[in-house]
């Protein structure tokens, strides 16, 4: 009986296996490394996206329990008794864009504090920061450090403007800072608060010797922000009144 002769693979079907075997892999690693990218990008838009949508909820809150703090004309332009509520696009170096008084700060300790607390909203070297303060009645010199706390990254400008109450629709009377008197302009068409003595700004009530007092929040404030990823985004909030 004659046995056959067993034949292996050759040299080259062996090089040829291991080439295409190689080939695979390197595809499928470039397919996982693709997919794993997309998902870590994926993931980091979201989370950038939820930063911005948490941004405006914070935002939110605070302009919906801003506090209408009644101040007078000379108040307003008194360099000791500064409005609460206030804001300018273009803000000097160590002042911020947004500053208001709030209500609602829960206290659940039952510490021996008020529930209003200030607010300020700053822009750093591209971050967005909000502070606040627990103390209110005391002049900004002697206030403790605020408490900061980060909101966003990547934000290269923000523009705040101002609906008063004068304004004819929503459409125009914007202002680019609030209040107009703390920042020299005059207020046009002020809109005095319910209850109080007739009168101009600044000037006595009939018989009464009082001042017009007037409302301190806008309507509404508008805020845009530039940011580095998604471009810019704007939104509009409502002030409830008095």
């Amino acid at each position: 009986m004659k046995l056959s002769a067993h034949k292996g693979f050759t040299l080259i079907e062996v090089l040829v296996a291991m080439a295409v075997t190689a080939l695979i892999g390197a595809l499928s690693w470039q397919f996982v490394t693709v997919a794993v990218d997309a998902t870590d990008d994926a993931g980091a838009a979201l989370a950038s996206l939820q930063a911005v949508e948490s941004t405006w909820s914070i935002l939110a809150m605070d302009l919906q329990q801003a506090v209408d703090t009644v101040a007078t004309t000379q108040e307003v332009r008194s360099e000791l008794q500064r409005p609460e509520f206030r804001g300018v696009s273009n803000p000097l170096a160590a002042e911020p864009f947004l500053h208001l008084l709030r209500d609602g700060w829960t206290n659940l300790q039952g510490l021996p504090r008020s529930e209003l607390q200030r607010v300020a909203y700053r822009l750093e070297a591209d971050s967005l920061w909000r502070e606040s303060w627990p103390q209110r009645n005391l002049p900004d010199v002697l206030q403790a450090e605020p408490m900061r706390r980060l909101l966003l990254d990547g934000v290269t400008a923000v523009d705040v403007r101002f609906l008063p109450a004068a304004a004819n629709s929503i459409e125009d009377g914007w202002l680019p800072l609030w209040p107009e008197e703390f920042f020299g302009m005059p207020r046009q068409n002020p809109t005095p608060i319910a209850g109080a003595s007739p009168g101009e700004p600044g000037e006595p009530g009939e018989g009464s010797g009082e001042i017009l007092l007037q409302r301190s929040l806008p309507l509404a404030v508008a805020v845009t922000l530039n940011l580095e990823k998604f471009g810019e985004i704007e939104r509009l909030f409502i002030i409830p009144g008095l």
